[in-house]
């Protein structure tokens, strides 16, 4: 063992000659031809085979010199141990249960990958969160293993335990050809997972653009929504600013008035960001701009995110009832502030820089109120009176 962990080639051949035993093991099951493979020595790891080394002894974590062969993308010696009768779907059993296969679709190793098919590795082996190598390609961009696994086999419906198959995988990593070749292998573009979530819902929430567009194009729902939360692909886009992929969407008819589970359309998230032109671009393909539900409007959201700052479509008579709420008069609310500078508070600068998670309907309208006219000197980190 030892004269293989430090690739000793000739005092190897010479205590092989001796009739040493090329299976023997230290105490946590690593023998010498797993050392050989792991280092990449192929010229002791073919003497020990021919000394009767043996290619399926896995060590306590269940690597066998295959899997470390396959890790590395070592495919001469991969032939060597698949032609001495490693069986290619062996896999380790301590952490996620990885075959040879995966890991030489982890490495994006795909000479590995195509000598591990060949040699009858199961393409849909997956691992113990149901991973599996195709969704593990797509995950990561190897387009040829991709393929390869396709060409073998591997089937584009399977799912993990979450319901993400490998579509989504795709989607969400913005994998453009990847996307192509699923779809043209069957793959569902309006599948979701157990949150709801669907390939395009995936793509936008990672800002890839291309992607969204080709899944588009091969029919995605523009409208599909989350199970839990209502959220929408067109939620997404204005909440993260990108007018591009809010295009994408108008353009293949998305609803702009869709309210989610909060009862926010897109509009409201756009404003509530500060996104002035996809405000602006969602007005123009007609979202209703005093839309609302549960009290939310884009005009509040505005308002509580930028408080000198109001929306376009914003006349006078809807400040006035963002404001008064729950038939409170303006006077009312004027009095109120009149009175906070009268008699004086105490306003720390925490709740200054917070001032938004405050809803100005919860009858603290004072505060609100004094939270934005406090708000540009936030970043000040100080405590102010009002006497």
């Amino acid at each position: 063992m030892l004269a293989a962990e430090h690739q000793e080639r000739e005092i190897l051949t010479a205590l092989l000659a001796a009739d040493s035993n090329p299976n023997i093991s230290d105490r946590t099951g690593i023998t010498a031809l797993m050392l050989a493979a792991a280092r990449g020595d192929g010229e002791n790891l073919a003497a020990l085979l021919a000394a009767g080394a043996d290619p399926n002894s896995r060590d306590r974590k269940g690597w066998g010199a295959l899997m470390h062969a396959a890790a590395q993308g070592n495919t001469p010696n991969l032939r060597r141990l698949l032609a001495a009768g490693a069986k290619p779907d062996a896999s380790e059993h301590i952490n996620l249960h990885w075959s040879a296969l995966m890991l030489a679709v982890g490495g994006g190793h795909t000479a590995a990958a195509a000598a591990l098919l060949a040699a009858g590795a199961n393409p849909n082996a997956a691992d113990k969160n149901g991973l599996s190598p195709l969704m593990l390609a797509a995950q990561d961009g190897h387009a040829d293993i991709a393929t390869l696994l396709l060409g073998a086999g591997a089937a584009v419906g399977t799912t993990n335990k979450n319901g993400a198959s490998a579509l989504m995988h795709a989607a969400l990593h913005g994998r453009v050809a990847i996307i192509g070749s699923l779809l043209a292998a069957g793959s569902d573009v309006n599948a979701a997972n157990k949150n709801g979530e669907t390939a395009l819902l995936l793509a936008v929430q990672g800002d890839h653009a291309a992607a969204a567009e080709r899944l588009l194009q091969a029919g995605a729902d523009p409208d599909a929504a989350t199970t839990e939360t209502s959220v929408t692909a067109l939620m997404l886009a204005a909440e993260h600013g990108r007018a591009d992929i809010v295009a994408l969407l108008m353009g293949a008819s998305a609803n702009p008035n869709t309210f989610n589970n909060n009862g926010w359309t897109p509009l409201m998230f756009a404003a509530e960001k500060g996104h002035a032109d996809i405000v602006q671009q969602l007005i123009a393909s007609g979202a209703y701009v005093n839309a609302t539900r549960d009290g939310e409007t884009a005009l509040k959201r505005a308002l509580m995110t930028m408080p000198f700052l109001l929306p376009a479509a914003a006349t006078r008579k809807n400040t006035l009832r963002l404001f008064s709420g729950k038939n409170i008069s303006f006077a009312a609310l004027l009095a109120c502030v009149f009175w906070a500078f009268a008699r004086g508070f105490y306003l720390p600068s925490a709740w200054t820089l917070n001032y938004y998670l405050i809803n100005p309907f919860d009858g603290f309208y004072r505060r609100a109120l004094l939270g934005a006219f406090l708000y540009p000197f936030g970043d000040l980190r100080l405590h102010y009176w009002f006497v």
